[in-house]
């Protein structure tokens, strides 16, 4: 049987040189990542009003979701659409939805649960206004349980994973070393949420979500994991919680009993572990 290598970037290679699967083709650095990033936020914007001035005058009732899921439908497809023009590279090259060890999906839905735990415990380190405390309860109260899981658990994983993982990882692995180029896109996707309360969870997971795409040469992977993380927070956590003796409002308070923080540790370095041996093997044998 042929054997077949999974890992794009050998081991050996991540801490010195940058990847040799890059054409030789324009690819986005920091600069030209950022204002691609400006143009998604610019019609992210442009949407919202739209959508405003119909919600207003055209009789039309829509919740906080369906506004964020609208933006992402209409916005990432014009953004990703502008880095493939201007990159001269087509959409199969730069964001790699290639095939991957799917025997790995277990142990990434283990250490994606746990690290999810952690990554929205830290939230409380930082003080959150009222103001917005206030905004967040009110979205849970009003949400669609469907117009909310479209944008959150589909629209969102899709859509910046393309981008941050795909378009601008590409890009910055075709500019730095593998290293840098995982850190600097995971820093990139953190600030990019534009609030320290997600910023601060948002990095860890950026470079685990890199470190994928890097292993297994796909995106795919990194768009599973960042589907475990926003839909564990408001489905799986609360009945945890529950089941626990814990308080679902609590959860939503970003506040985890001792428990299910012991229960996140364990996911996340028993699932890790597993995943790194995985991966590890694949990247010195044929399948």
């Amino acid at each position: 049987m042929r054997v077949r290598r999974f890992c794009a970037f050998p081991m050996n290679q991540i801490e010195t040189s940058p990847s040799p699967s890059v054409p030789s083709k324009r690819v986005p650095g920091i600069a030209q990542s950022i204002a691609l990033w400006a143009l998604f936020v610019g019609v992210v914007t442009i949407v919202t009003i739209a959508l405003y001035l119909v919600s207003r005058f055209g009789g039309v009732s829509l919740d906080l979701s369906s506004y964020a899921f609208a933006q992402q439908i209409i916005a990432w497809p014009i953004t990703l659409g502008v880095c493939l023009r201007w990159s001269e590279a087509s959409f199969r090259d730069a964001c790699r939805l290639t095939l991957f060890p799917v025997r790995i999906v277990p142990a990434l839905f283990i250490a994606f649960f746990g690290l999810t735990i952690f990554a929205i415990a830290s939230r409380s380190l930082i003080p959150m206004p009222e103001v917005i405390q206030k905004f967040i309860a009110q979205v849970e109260t009003e949400k669609n349980q469907l117009t909310f899981f479209l944008p959150l658990v589909v629209g969102a994983p899709l859509g910046e994973e393309l981008f941050f993982r795909g378009l601008v990882l590409r890009g910055f692995l075709g500019r730095y070393s593998v290293t840098k180029a995982v850190l600097a896109s995971a820093l990139f996707w953190s600030l990019s949420h534009l609030n320290p309360w997600q910023a601060v969870g948002a990095l860890p997971l950026g470079l685990v979500l890199g470190w994928l795409v890097v292993r297994t040469g796909s995106v795919i992977p990194a768009i599973i994991g960042h589907m475990i993380a926003n839909f564990s927070p408001s489905y799986l956590f609360p009945p945890l919680a529950l089941a626990l003796g814990g308080d679902a409002e609590a959860i939503n308070a970003d506040h985890f009993p001792p428990t299910m923080l012991a229960i996140g540790g364990a996911m996340a370095g028993i699932g890790g572990f597993v995943l790194w041996r995985q991966l590890a093997k694949l990247s010195g044998q044929s399948v």
